[in-house]
């Protein structure tokens, strides 16, 4: 460490999204001293609510929606006495399968049995084979309607944003209820993430180190040291680690630290969402996309601005083609056609060091 600046403390988290910050605020009063190491030179990670000058307002650039599962996000929600709303209730729910564009919300009672029946053939396939399974070999090994296939797809280009090619049969075995209704995402925090990330923020005892990125992790008689790429050394008794996937590939470490998990992080996840908004005139009601074809996985509108316009946003598959802004107006004239587009933008997290990926979606074998 010749050379190197040191200190000594008692935790080190590594990582400060959303994880990195509820860990840090956990350890709040614990009497044990933390260091947050955060490598870009922002908190909040993925749950980034970045503010849209053409909007007037704060907008989600990575994670927004939550479920009523989402009990710890909820309970900060509660303590921190943030507002909780409802994306609004679409006037029109279409579908753009590859039949075609169609008025539908759910699927129809019909093939609402035969997903059912796909899951039990899924979990009988996996149940009795050792092989290595991604979604597509599954789905197409197994008969089904076009419909429920078109289903499945679309869930998976809206959740994963990945090649199905690339992503574990196992994910296809969603809950029924959650796979049946698209919008089981549909609670917001009013105002963007960044409420949840700033409550956090300020309300931990962490001393916060920006734009500093972790190089290794090492056991020692001592605990742990932690090197990062400010010549810096932290030596703790513990490490938590906060980061996503796709970034431990990124830092040396003995495996034995990150136990079964060592084994994918070399290749990593398949998430991989690009997410787009937009705001829209010529645009008075709100519809809802949910789509196998065309340039979005899911497309909403969300909000009704001040001037009239519309707020509106699409989640697509990164690896899939992005089209050029004629060809974009296009694709969103297929579900609202008097829509004009007056402004867009997007963030690609693929491209982003410290993220290099959104949401996981495990690969096959994960």
């Amino acid at each position: 460490m010749s050379g190197q600046h040191v200190i000594q403390t008692d935790v080190v988290i590594i990582g400060g999204g959303l994880a990195g910050l509820s860990a840090a605020y956990e350890l709040t009063g614990s009497g044990l001293e933390s260091h947050l190491l955060e490598a870009s030179g922002r908190l909040g990670g993925r749950t980034w609510g970045y503010f849209w000058e053409k909007a007037g307002q704060y907008i989600d650039l990575g994670a927004s929606w939550l479920t009523p599962y989402f009990k710890n996000a909820l309970e900060y929600v509660e303590k921190f006495e943030l507002t909780a709303v409802e994306t609004p209730t679409p006037q029109r729910y279409l579908t753009h399968f590859r039949r075609g564009i169609a008025h539908q919300r759910l699927p129809r009672a019909e093939d609402i049995a035969v997903l059912s029946d796909v899951n039990h053939k899924i979990h009988n396939v996996l149940a009795s084979t050792a092989q290595t399974l991604s979604a597509h070999d599954v789905l197409t090994s197994i008969s089904t309607s076009a419909s429920t296939r078109d289903w499945h797809l679309a869930m998976q280009r809206y959740l994963a944003g990945a090649d199905l090619q690339c992503v574990d049969a196992g994910h296809l075995l969603l809950d029924m209820d959650d796979l049946i209704d698209p919008e089981h995402y549909n609670i917001e925090i009013q105002g963007s993430m960044k409420q949840i990330t700033t409550a956090l923020q300020g309300s931990i005892g962490s001393a916060v180190h920006h734009s500093t990125p972790v190089t290794a992790v090492y056991q020692n008689e001592e605990g742990y040291a932690v090197h990062t790429a400010r010549n810096t050394v932290l030596q703790a008794s513990s490490v938590v680690f906060a980061v996503p996937l796709n970034v431990l590939k990124d830092i040396t470490f003995d495996s034995r630290q990150i136990g079964s998990l060592a084994e994918f992080i070399p290749e990593g996840h398949s998430g991989a969402s690009r997410k787009d908004w937009f705001i829209l005139g010529g645009v008075e009601e709100h519809v809802r996309v949910f789509a196998s074809e065309g340039l979005f996985g899911y497309f909403r509108t969300v909000t009704q601005l001040e001037d009239g316009s519309m707020l509106a946003v699409g989640l697509a598959p990164s690896h899939e083609n992005f089209l050029g802004p004629a060809q974009t107006e296009t694709e969103v004239r297929r579900y609202i056609p008097s829509a004009t587009i007056r402004a867009h933008c997007t963030y690609e997290w693929t491209a982003n060091p410290w993220a290099q990926g959104t949401w996981v979606a495990p690969p096959p074998g994960y």
